[in-house]
């Protein structure tokens, strides 16, 4: 009997611990939960344009809407971890390569990848500004000259152009070569009351891709006008010569290094060309031609030459025309 009451009690004796199931008054315990967020990631590379690709070193990259910039390691790669969920441009930038960038759109991807290609600046070689002196019987005509060699492995260049605002000299230069480009101009094409205009004034290469993008490229000066003529000894007033003739001229001192060009033309429309002979050295005055005038060959007997002044700026004064006969 003892042990009935015992078992009849304890089966319905009350639930007193508050976290026991039956108990009446029982509180569920809260559990905490944790939602983890995803991350965002922003990766990629970059890598040239021109053939054969190769990575690029040190590119800065820039993500202006977390304000961050990281710049690329020596194969090129470049991520930005953690960073926030949303849509903008990501921009590109290193000295020699023209600026780019890149509109990235993340839609349900939480790890977007970019692969880019930058161009190539393109570059001046050189660039030559000179005044171009043109003596004659009467007056002298004056010409201003561009000459430039660039390097564009991409291709980047659609037109090249002389600029010079105050003189509002605006002038596409045609294309001579692959790389080379250039001209003269007469003062009548230029916007100018005088060739002393341009003297000491500095003008602008731009380069024009073909969206009409504009690079300035490289500046020079316009340096200096030779108005000094050189003054013929002989042959002259249509002398007859040898088929090697001995010319000759007064010493010519102008006052800065140059170098002397002597060219001989036939004398008559439409002048061709027969020799010509560059960098005689400034001390000399005079140069007997080395190979025959062949006077079967040219079709006549009459001949004139010049001779031009080149300084170290390649700005140019020509002489008057001297003529001589080959005599047989």
């Amino acid at each position: 009997m003892l042990f009935a009451a015992f078992a009849f009690y304890s089966c319905d004796a009350p639930r007193l611990n508050p976290l026991d199931p039956n108990n009446p008054d029982y509180i569920s315990p809260v559990i905490d939960t944790v939602i983890i967020e995803p991350t965002y990631s922003l990766v990629g590379n970059v890598k040239t344009l021109a053939a054969p690709s190769s990575p690029i070193f040190s590119v800065d990259v820039y993500w202006p809407n977390e304000n961050k910039l990281v710049k690329t390691d020596a194969a090129g790669n470049f991520s930005f971890d953690n960073i926030e969920k949303k849509d903008g441009w990501l921009y590109f930038e290193k000295n020699s390569y023209l600026n780019d960038s890149l509109f990235i759109s993340w839609n349900d991807d939480t790890t977007v990848t970019v692969q880019k290609f930058l161009k190539y600046l393109p570059t001046v070689n050189y660039l030559s500004i000179y005044t171009e002196v043109l003596n004659s019987h009467s007056v002298p005509s004056y010409k201003i000259g561009f000459e430039t060699e660039i390097t564009d492995n991409d291709g980047l260049v659609d037109s090249v152009i002389i600029y010079n605002k105050d003189l509002k000299i605006y002038k596409s230069l045609p294309r001579q070569t692959f790389n080379r480009y250039g001209t003269n101009f007469k003062i009548s094409e230029l916007p100018l009351n005088s060739i002393e205009d341009a003297v000491g004034r500095e003008f602008s290469l731009i380069f024009v891709d073909n969206q009409n993008n504009k690079i300035t490229a490289a500046k020079e000066k316009l340096n200096r006008i030779i108005k000094q003529e050189i003054a013929f000894i002989a042959p002259i007033n249509g002398e007859i010569v040898s088929s090697t003739p001995k010319m000759e001229w007064t010493r010519f001192t102008p006052g800065f290094p140059f170098h002397y060009l002597i060219q001989v033309y036939t004398d008559e429309t439409g002048p061709v060309l027969v020799f010509e002979q560059d960098n005689i050295g400034s001390d000399q005055i005079s140069f007997t031609l080395p190979t025959a005038i062949n006077n079967e060959i040219n079709g006549t007997d009459q001949y004139f030459w010049v001779i031009w002044c080149i300084d170290e700026f390649n700005n140019k004064s020509r002489s008057r025309q001297a003529t001589f006969t080959v005599g047989e």
